[in-house]
């Protein structure tokens, strides 16, 4: 069983309500779970602290990324402090290692968080993350682009034009009836992509096709979800699961037919759409989050680097586990690079 220990955190010496008749504001988040985990990475039993998002079977996984503490803008360190004073006290309950996977590397809270927890914390980077930072124009976005990838979304664009004959346009999911008929689509063409190498696809977890059902549904609501495909002759050839949040679009699944002639790339095709209309809407950026897979770096204009921090506990468990660790040679850092490298293939 997970024991859900999501601590609200305030900045030191912020009035009680006791003290000024007002109630006290909520300035942070340490969103966590306690796992007993025993695999590669821990050939002894331990109790692992992992970020709420994080540490899922990987049939089961989410990848959720640029996770980490939550903090209110100007006080990150306030609230790394008092994180790092409630993990010291024991207030997160007993544990034997602390694992935050999948953080940004350049936030500012990753390094406090890493500055407060000493230096016993081991910082480790993981994948990076590709994304393109966007001009004001598909033009200029393009310009920024080495002269191979920007001919070759030139292009795959105009053999898409010809062989479907006609531009490619995406369709987006406006309403519940839309969204029901493109999460279709996308649970369809993801399988049918990775059928071709005798794996089954992210969709084939029951736990994950409904959390992300209801996840979409939720994100619709709320403004936050570009869900949209390309079709040819009414059948979708291509679908995104993109989210939107502080003016930027993060790429978060896909699917695409297969079958279709070597010089239909539906996946590049409706990444580049989507891209220029994210410009056309303003957004400062198209974030294809974790995996170095060629067709996000052929997009791509610029990298964030994922890491993670960990710390193992000073105890008799946690001191066996490190020499057990230790045993097996590269034991969690490759436990997690290999996690990471199967997220990223998993395709989005």
């Amino acid at each position: 069983m997970v024991d859900q220990l999501v601590e609200g955190l305030r900045a030191p010496g912020w009035p009680r309500a006791s003290h000024f008749g007002h109630p006290s504001r909520l300035v942070g988040l340490a969103p966590f779970c306690r796992r007993r985990v025993h695999d590669l990475s821990t050939p002894v039993p331990v109790r692992r602290l992992e970020l709420l998002g994080s540490g899922e079977d990987e049939a089961d996984e989410t990848c959720s990324e640029y996770i980490g503490l939550i903090a209110e803008r100007g006080l990150e360190r306030a609230v790394a402090d008092t994180f790092a004073k409630a993990i010291r006290a024991g207030d997160l309950g007993p544990w034997d290692e602390l694992v935050m996977t999948r953080m940004r590397g350049d936030c500012e809270m990753t390094s406090r968080t890493q500055g407060v927890l000493g230096d016993e914390a081991l910082l480790e980077p993981l994948q990076a993350a590709p994304c393109a930072v966007l001009p004001e124009s598909w033009d200029g976005y393009l310009a920024a682009l080495p002269s191979s990838r920007r001919y070759l979304v030139r292009q795959s664009l105009r053999a898409w034009e010809k062989w479907a004959k006609g531009p490619p346009v995406l369709r987006h999911a406006t309403n519940s009836d839309e969204l029901d008929r493109g999460f279709e689509a996308l649970v369809c063409l993801h399988a049918q992509r990775w059928g071709e190498t005798d794996a089954p696809g992210a969709f084939d977890s029951r736990a994950f096709h409904t959390f992300h059902k209801r996840t979409t549904r939720e994100l619709l609501e709320n403004d936050a979800l570009w869900f949209c495909w390309l079709e040819v002759d009414s059948e979708p050839i291509g679908v995104l699961y993109n989210i939107v949040w502080n003016n930027e679009v993060r790429f978060y699944q896909s699917g695409r037919k297969v079958g279709l002639p070597k010089n239909i790339r539906p996946g590049l095709v409706i990444h580049a759409c989507a891209i220029q209309e994210a410009i056309g809407r303003g957004y400062s950026h198209y974030d294809f989050l974790g995996g170095e897979t060629r067709y996000k770096m052929q997009l791509a204009n610029h990298t964030r680097q994922l890491v993670q921090l960990s710390l193992r506990r000073r105890s008799l468990r946690g001191t066996i586990a490190g020499l057990a660790v230790k045993m097996v040679g590269v034991g969690r850092t490759v436990h997690a690079r290999l996690r990471d490298l199967r997220a990223g293939q998993r395709d989005r």
